[in-house]
């Protein structure tokens, strides 16, 4: 929990193409739907998925990347996170 907000979720499916649909509960009595729909998945290398893109969520929309290397076992391993705004359909 952070800053007072909650997670509830009411669908994952961590497949390409598949949806995990969350609502962000906060300190305020104020709800946030969101849904993240997963566009490749690359296992150990790479995640994609974007945000958004419904009338009844959050007005929020984003791609992101997600990579993951390998460092070794002293070292471990790096997660890289790049998110960029998604492009709306009138641009």
């Amino acid at each position: 929990m952070v800053g007072g907000v909650t997670t509830t979720t009411s669908a994952f499916d961590l497949t390409a193409g598949g949806v995990w649909r969350f609502g962000m509960h906060g300190p305020d009595g104020r709800d946030y739907q969101n849904r993240i729909t997963f566009d490749e998945i690359k296992p150990p290398e790479r995640l994609r998925y974007h945000h958004g893109g419904a009338d009844d969520l959050e007005p929020v929309q984003f791609r992101t990347t997600a990579t993951f290397e390998d460092l070794g076992a002293e070292r471990g391993s790096r997660c890289t996170r790049c998110s960029r705004p998604r492009p709306s359909a009138s641009a």
